[in-house]
């Protein structure tokens, strides 16, 4: 069964109109402090960090139109600006959002990768099933999974046609990486181990020696202090 579909009701609070902006945006609600301590993000704070980004949010009408604009331009919009998959997770798709009349096309998938190689393959969409739909400013939207080739982690290009009888064909590109699942793991981590590490601004070192900014000759001594007085063996994580 589709489920039923997207659309914009909206809303009749400032402050839920203020949280819902703030999670499409992607301001985080609070934050933990070093001691334990949850901090919420107050709704001025969210404000200020939404007006700095573009988003008018003086009133509840600016919000509502803001939100409203925000979930247009997602779904008019056929692909994502990037899709990232991960290559051990199994067969890659890719979400196509299209107007409902194109929903019955044929889409030809054109995958230039970074190795150099091509792909290309013509899906009929009438034989996928509609993962959502939408229906936004008297339009009814309709998406897609589009499975993609196999392919080696890297960037790759991708660009799709859609033809669908008489109308217009409809062109669209993304940019597509194939990722690894997850980030490498040391060995003895992945047996169970552990491991220590510091994690530093170089800029941030501070010694009788220097003049306020860490060099590679603070960042060697600190080397040292773990290795030679705690007898750790460590990784270090430097930030320039």
């Amino acid at each position: 069964m589709n489920p039923s579909p997207v659309t914009f009701t909206p809303f009749d609070d400032y402050a839920r109109a203020l949280d819902a902006a703030a999670e499409a945006w992607g301001v985080e609600p609070g934050y933990w402090d070093i001691w334990g301590r949850y901090h919420e993000t107050s709704p001025e704070v969210k404000r200020a960090i939404l007006e700095s980004l573009g988003v008018a949010a003086a009133s509840l009408e600016d919000l509502n139109r803001a939100l409203e604009a925000d979930l247009w331009c997602s779904w008019n919009e056929p692909l994502p600006p990037v899709a990232v998959t991960a290559r051990e997770a199994g067969d890659a798709v890719l979400p196509l959002r299209l107007p409902a009349e194109y929903a019955s096309g044929a889409a030809t998938l054109a995958v230039q990768f970074e190795t150099g190689e091509t792909s290309r393959s013509t899906v009929d969409l009438t034989g996928l099933e509609s993962a959502a739909s939408a229906r936004l400013r008297g339009r009814h939207f309709v998406e897609k999974r589009l499975p993609l080739p196999q392919a080696p982690l890297g960037y790759h290009g991708v660009k799709i046609t859609v033809s669908a009888g008489s109308l217009p064909p409809l062109e669209t590109s993304t940019r597509w990486i194939a990722a690894p699942a997850r980030a490498w793991l040391p060995e003895e981590l992945a047996r169970g181990g552990k491991r220590a590490g510091l994690y530093i601004s170089l800029y941030g070192l501070r010694s009788a020696r220097n003049w306020g900014c860490g060099d590679f000759t603070d960042l060697e001594r600190l080397a040292g202090w773990p290795l030679y007085n705690l007898r750790l063996q460590f990784r270090f994580l430097v930030r320039g």
